[in-house]
Order: structure tokens, then sequence, then C-alpha cells
């Protein structure tokens, strides 16, 4: 897959234009966050089909970006200590420890042979769910469906509710301080909505253009003017999602440039391809930008876009990462978890698994 490739919205149901520039031949390992996602999006609310950000980088990563050999470091960047287990929760480790191993021994060659997963520590608010361009498709697939995203390129001036009894993750582009203050006081109280500005910023493309210390200076001064126009007119918490590929050593959100102080939770959108299926804790990205975070005193709160390996992935591989992320997500309190369960007629990147297997194991989790 090349590594450059950029995908510009267009307003309401306006077609999406790809633009590939080749760079690199090598075989590609991890992939960038919602790879050419779909054909159109929505900016008037009436989608629901995905709409793509143009802060995001699609490229690939070399497979050197596996690591599984290098230990998972903690949120401090350091080999990370086990997770002690408490003794009302005797029971929860032990399904814990079960379930790691069951992941190990049920993954066929070439699967990863992932570290056995922390224990279970109390109990989480761990909300799962998936995103679909046909979300009646996602939910005759899938049941407890708990989370989802919306994606919106000019923010609308009012409020649309579009995936009910689901708490939403709603990414916009643009939007003025006015029209931003009258789309939240339009959000009725207690409705389970979470705003972010400009998802995946750090990508190599025209909106922050420049070194990633320049571009990320422009970006965080324009993330935290939305966000205290959120928190002045609202209690809606404000996120922050990082575009993955961008994470690994020497990209572009390595030094952290792009992290707002003013976030209430931050997430992490992560694909990985077929070649390099591996546990988060394994994962170069994710374990570089927690470590960023906990520098910043700020922790890791899940995943808003999450895929593993594409519909031609070995099905006992995918289950076993699914897993362990389970597993470590819990154990470290995370609070959103939403599988980006969606083809790409673009680049045949389909990330819809239609596998027995996989479609068990993801019901199992939302049914946690």
């Amino acid at each position: 897959m090349p590594q450059n490739l950029r995908l510009p919205i267009a307003l309401a149901t306006a077609a999406l234009a790809v633009t590939l520039t080749p760079q690199s031949s090598h075989a590609p390992a991890f992939a960038s966050s919602a790879i050419a996602r779909a054909s159109s999006c929505s900016s008037a609310g009436t989608d629901p089909s995905p709409c793509p950000s143009r802060g995001s980088d699609r490229s690939p990563v070399s497979s050197s970006v596996a690591g599984r050999s290098t230990p998972a470091p903690s949120a401090g960047g350091s080999a990370p200590a086990a997770v002690p287990s408490v003794a009302s929760s005797s029971t929860t480790t032990t399904a814990a420890a079960a379930a790691a191993s069951q992941a190990k021994s049920t993954v066929a060659n070439p699967a990863p042979s992932p570290a056995a997963a922390p224990a279970l520590v109390g109990a989480t608010t761990l909300r799962v769910g998936v995103r679909t361009g046909t979300f009646d498709t996602a939910k005759a697939t899938f049941k407890n469906i708990a989370a989802t995203r919306q994606y919106y390129d000019q923010l609308p001036s009012r409020y649309r509710t579009m995936f009910p009894g689901q708490r939403v993750v709603i990414s916009f582009l643009r939007s003025s301080a006015a029209n931003t203050a009258a789309y939240v006081k339009s959000i009725p109280a207690g409705t389970p909505v979470e705003l972010t500005y400009h998802h995946e910023p750090e990508g190599t493309h025209s909106d922050y253009a420049g070194t990633p210390a320049q571009a990320g200076a422009r970006f965080v001064s324009e993330f935290n003017a939305q966000a205290a126009v959120i928190h002045a007119n609202s209690k809606i918490p404000v996120v922050f999602i990082a575009g993955g590929y961008q994470y690994g050593n020497g990209r572009r959100g390595a030094a952290g440039n792009f992290i707002p102080p003013s976030a209430d939770y931050y997430y992490m959108d992560s694909y990985q391809q077929n070649s390099a299926l591996a546990p988060a804790t394994k994962d170069q990205t994710v374990m570089n930008y927690k470590a960023l975070l906990a520098k910043r005193g700020k922790p890791f709160a899940g995943f808003t876009e999450y895929a593993r390996g594409t519909t031609s992935a070995n099905p006992a591989t995918r289950v076993a990462v699914m897993k362990a992320d389970y597993l470590w997500l819990r154990s470290i309190g995370a609070r959103l978890w939403v599988y980006w369960w969606y083809p790409s007629v673009q680049t045949g990147d389909n990330w819809q698994f239609r596998d027995a297997a996989s479609i068990q194991e993801w019901n199992s989790i939302l049914a946690k």
C-alpha cells in the first residue's frame, strides 16, 4: 500500500476523492487508522456511512514495527509490572488467566504468542461497540452494541440522534465558536455523547502542514479553543483521538506534539494488517502513545477505531489478539473500544470480518 494516502472530505454526500502518492514498496505491517473508509460522508447528520477525516495518514508501517520480542512498556515506558490481584477477585483472576491461556492455545501458525494478559482488577466501565456503514447490518450481526462513531466535516448547529442507545463519539473538522456552542446546547442533558475536534490530526496533510512541532502547536491551539467552548456550554466530554500509525518511532506523532492538555479522555484509532497481528501490548504505536500520555499524567482510555486484520486474516490469530486486548483494556481501566467493521472498496482493505470465530468472539466481548 502506498505510504501517502490522502482522503479529502467532500461536504454532505459528495463523493470522496482519493489521491495515492507511492513512496515505498515495502510490505505493510500496521495500517494507519481508518484506511480508505467510505465513498461518501455526511455533514448534515443523516449518515450512517462513515466520514473519513483529512486528519488521517493512511500509510502502513514496516514489518519491523511489530516488535514482538520487545517487552511491552508500561504507562511510564518501562517493562510492566504484574498487575496484583485482590483477595475479593480470585474468581475474576482465575477467569482472566484461563482466557489468556485459551487465547494462546487456540491460535494456529503463524499466530502471535503474546505474553499472558494481566489479571482483571475490579470492575471497569469499558463500553464496547462497532462502527460500520450500515448500522442495521451491524445490529443484525452483533448484540449489545454499546458504542459507535459519528463523523462530520462541518459540525451542524443542532444535534440529531442517529444511534439511540449507544455512546457516540462525534468527530468534526470545522466549526465556529458560535456554531459549536449552539450545537452542544442543543444536546439533551444526559445524552451519552463525546466530542472530538479533528481526530487523527498528525497525518502529513495540508490541514497541519510543516514540522511536527509547528503543526502540533497549531492543532493544539485550535483544539483547546474548541474544548473551551464545549466545556463552557455543556458537560459533554471533550476527547482527543490519536492516529495510531503516526506514533511509530520517528513519525509525526512520536514526540507528542499533537497531544492537547485540555481533553477529558485520550483515545487512539488503531489498525493492524494481517502480517503483523499482535496484542496491543506488542504494538509499538500503542505503547509509544500510552507512554506519552503517562508523561503528561493522562491515562489511555481505549480505541475509538480498532481493526485487527482484513477478511483474509487467520481467524484464530485475530481471536487470540481480541482476547488479549480485552483483558489488557480491562486491566488498565479503559472506557471505550469500537471495532471498525467496514470494507474499503478503494484499497481492498476489507476490515469487515465474516468468519464465525471472529463474530462469536466479538459478540462474547460485547456481552461481558
